[in-house]
């Protein structure tokens, strides 16, 4: 495999990616998607820094509702992305939030 990678420094950089992406959401103990049709948008918000941070979207999301945060996707949504999380509130109560990936806004509560 390292052969493909110096011949390739695109693959190496998507591999890097895909790596530190899963260390990183491995850790969170969060499940974490993106839809495979938007993929390339997707990754390029996030490297070039368009897009809050995981951390920082689930600081809003449990400042909003407290719980814990079971999973967040990164979707195309409303015309702009938005994270949407899961939340399991202290009762046990399932409960969603749709957050502008830019701005922190709160789109919907369900």
């Amino acid at each position: 495999m390292s052969h493909l990678l110096n011949r390739s420094p695109k693959l190496l950089r998507t591999s890097l990616f895909t790596l530190g992406t899963l260390a990183l959401f491995t850790q969170a103990s969060m499940t974490y998607a993106i839809d495979y049709d938007e993929m390339p948008y997707v990754q390029s918000a996030i490297a070039a820094g368009e897009v809050l941070s995981i951390n920082e979207i689930a600081t809003i999301a449990n400042k909003a509702i407290p719980g814990h945060i079971s999973g967040i996707e990164l979707d195309y949504e409303y015309n702009i992305l938005a994270y949407e999380v899961k939340i399991i509130t202290p009762n046990g109560a399932k409960r969603k939030l749709d957050i502008n990936a830019k701005t922190g806004e709160i789109l919907s509560r369900f």
